[in-house]
């Protein structure tokens, strides 16, 4: 095709492209089309017939070049969109990894200013345990220790939680504090060694399980959980010890 005739063909597919994208609405040769850039019937002097297959030619190279501009951006699209979902994988995973690797007391990392700030982020800010009924106030109080043992509170910076945090805490929440105490049991005939609590309800002390194992059992007392295992004769009071955790 010459230099006149690439150019002509040229402008037959803007006004292919224009009709077909609905910005055109004339029928080629109308008198309109006389005033229009887009139209050869300016630029060429060709029999109807001719200007007929001429366009004809050219909206059925224009429809394949506007499906080969549509696939290629949906093919675009789609890249684009497994392009970010990779990235928010990524960034799902390796923040997971740090969530992870950050807990407190989890080795140097744990002890880093992020692992602090998880804590910070994660445990329970001024939590105030009305002073109810003895058994309401055991049950709010097991609440709040559970929903810290889930958080990782690590009281006494051991790396490890256990029974030492789940008595420290349920100290600390419990709302009347002449009436709890910190408890050990240590039975080297059933290797029971367990910190736990003493609560005084209706003038009794009686042993309270501030541990994830009391949401298993219909009771919370120590006797009904551990039965034979607990020898409640052994019990030891340690709250001297360990209350300096419950900060």
């Amino acid at each position: 095709m010459g230099g006149l005739g690439l150019a002509v063909f040229n402008v037959a597919q803007d006004c292919s492209m224009r009709r077909i994208r609905g910005r055109c609405r004339e029928k080629v040769g109308n008198f309109e089309c006389n005033n229009c850039p887009h139209y050869i019937g300016r630029y060429a002097d060709i029999e109807p017939r001719q200007m007929e297959l001429y366009m004809y030619q050219s909206d059925v190279e224009a429809k394949k070049l506007l499906r080969s501009n549509e696939s290629s951006m949906r093919i675009a699209r789609t890249t684009n969109i497994g392009i970010w979902l990779m990235y928010l994988f990524v960034f799902l995973l390796i923040s997971g990894c740090v969530w992870t690797l950050t807990e407190p007391g989890y080795g140097t990392v744990g002890n880093s200013w992020l692992g602090r700030l998880k804590q910070d982020v994660s445990t329970p800010r001024n939590v105030v345990i009305p002073n109810l009924s003895p058994h309401q106030n055991i049950q709010a109080t097991l609440q709040a220790v559970a929903r810290d043992l889930n958080n990782k509170v690590d009281v006494n910076k051991d790396g490890l939680i256990n029974c030492i945090d789940a008595a420290v805490l349920f100290y600390k929440y419990y709302p009347v504090k002449s009436d709890v105490c910190i408890l050990v049991n240590k039975n080297d005939k059933t290797e029971m060694h367990h910190l736990f609590n003493g609560v005084l309800i209706d003038g009794v002390w009686r042993a309270i399980e501030p541990q994830g194992t009391w949401r298993y059992h219909s009771s919370y007392f120590m006797r009904d959980i551990w039965g034979n295992q607990y020898d409640s004769t052994l019990n030891k009071d340690v709250t001297n010890e360990y209350s300096r955790f419950a900060r």
